[in-house]
Order: structure tokens, then sequence, then C-alpha cells
């Protein structure tokens, strides 16, 4: 009985051992890495590290300790922990140990963020800011593909790479759950019209957004907002060196 649970105790101080070493290699090896190249992490990499920490920790017990830094012994034995889990998920050869800790290191910030913005009652205003900032890049994306399969003049496509930038992007707004219409199973938003926006870039932009919708596979086209121009116009003022075609020359 003695000799099975000396035996057992073994065990677990060898597991733990290999564990610290691990730590420790990692550690070794995150600091050659922010000595040496820039370790380039790859979108799938950084979803399936918040995938697998969301199922690891799903009732909040263990996990990163955001009152901590990241390279504290608990926050890396989370790294640990995760960067086992995936190579184990995923095949070892997918991303290499290193991609896998950069992508649980930015995590570890972001919900430590997080939890900053929520304590200073500033979240909501960031989650607010960062969504208008998703819905512009997404209307820039659908503009750039539809561009490529557009039937145009070379010229017009030269003006259009011109202005193909986020800084071009029209806001937009949720409507309230009391202005929204649902009938037709569209989202709705209100757009924020850019007031020194020519009427030539305005044309453009339609023609592209049109292009998209009829091009566009059929279930992407159903999930395309609708829109209601807002009585109120975007305040950002134009971008700096934009071409006169585009955009208005602000009164003196």
């Amino acid at each position: 009985m003695l000799y099975m649970q000396n035996k057992k105790l073994e065990e677990q101080l060898k597991k733990q051992n290999e564990e610290l070493q691990e730590i420790r290699q990692n550690m070794r090896q995150g600091e050659v890495n922010s000595r040496g190249k820039r370790v380039a992490v790859p979108r799938e990499c950084s979803q399936s590290v918040r995938d697998v920490y969301g199922k690891l920790y799903r009732d909040g017990i263990g996990g990163f300790n955001l009152a901590q830094i990241k390279t504290s012994r608990e926050n890396e034995e989370t790294i640990s922990t995760l960067t086992r889990e995936i190579r184990t998920l995923h095949g070892r050869e997918k991303w290499s140990s290193a991609q896998i800790r950069k992508a649980a290191k930015t995590y570890f910030t972001s919900l430590r963020d997080k939890q900053r913005r929520m304590e200073r009652g500033t979240y909501d205003q960031h989650a607010l800011a960062a969504k208008r900032r998703s819905r512009k890049f997404r209307k820039l994306q659908r503009r750039q593909s539809a561009l490529k399969t557009l039937q145009a003049s070379q010229e017009l496509k030269k003006e259009a790479l011109e202005v193909l930038t986020i800084d071009y992007m029209s806001s937009e707004e949720s409507m309230s759950e009391g202005e929204e219409d649902r009938s037709s199973g569209c989202k709705t938003r209100r757009l924020l019209k850019l007031p020194w926006e020519r009427s030539k870039l305005a044309s453009l932009k339609h023609k592209l957004d049109a292009h998209f919708a009829k091009t566009a596979p059929a279930v992407v086209s159903r999930l395309l907002p609708e829109f209601v121009i807002s009585n109120v116009p975007s305040s950002r003022p134009p971008p700096s060196g934009a071409p006169s075609w585009a955009v208005r020359t602000p009164p003196n």
C-alpha cells in the first residue's frame, strides 16, 4: 500500500517537473523570438486559442489571472496548457509553439483590456467604436472585391483604387428595435453621409455595391444590410490629399 502511494507521488512530481521544464523552455523561446524576427500568427490560430480557452475555462474557474502580468508563473502555466491542447487538437505541424504562445498572450491582453474598460465603465463605448470600424472594413472589402470583376474602363478602376481605403467609407449605426423593419428579414442601418463627398464618388460606391450584390452568392446577398440616410451627417473631416474629383474643397 505504501509502495503504491509512493509510486503515485513520484509520478505526480515527475509530471509537475516536466510541466515546469516546458514553461521554462517556452519562456526562453519567447525571449529568443522577441529578440529575433517577428512571429506572424494566422487568424485561424488566434481563433483556435479563443475557442479552446472558452471550452477549458467556460465556468470561469482557472484560466488567466488578469491581476498578474502575462509572464507570471500562473499565466505561463495557462499558456502552456493552451499550447498543449491546441497542438493535440490540430497536430504539431499546423502552427509552431511560438505562434500559439503569441496568440495566447494577445488574447490575455484582450481579456485584461476588456476587464479594465468594464471597470472604468468605458467598455460599451469601446465595443461600439470597434463595431463601427468593423462595419466600415467589411464594406471596404466588399467594394474591393466588386472592383476586381466590374466591367469598367481602366481610368475608372484607377480612380476607384485612389479612394478604396477605410478613410472614404461612411459610418453605419444600428437602428433601435423600434425603428428597425424586420419584415424583409434584413438588418437596417442608419447611414451617416459624408458631407464632403462629391456625387462622382457616391455614384462609384453605389455602382460597386450594386455589382457586389448582383454577383455575390445568394446566401451572402441575403445578409447584406439595408440603409436609411441619417438626418445627422458624419462629422469626420475629409482625408488629407484626397483627389479633387472625389472630395469637395472645404470653404476658407
